[in-house]
């Protein structure tokens, strides 16, 4: 039996390859995985973007 990637599935299903196509569940399910993912990572870099802004302004405040 063949076994597909997830991924693969998703843009299987996109081009209208697959003999199934996937469900509106599996298709929020995605949307709202990929907006967890793309904010948690936009989060970071800012985080790491601030702190670095105020590690810099604190040293040469001090000096």
């Amino acid at each position: 039996m063949f076994r597909c990637d997830p991924a693969y599935a998703v843009v299987l299903d996109s081009f209208g390859v697959l003999a199934f196509r996937l469900n509106e569940e599996a298709w929020m399910l995605l949307q709202i995985g990929l907006g967890g993912y793309v904010a948690g990572r936009s989060t970071e870099k800012i985080t790491t973007q601030l702190m670095a802004a105020r590690n810099k302004g604190g040293s040469e405040a001090k000096g």
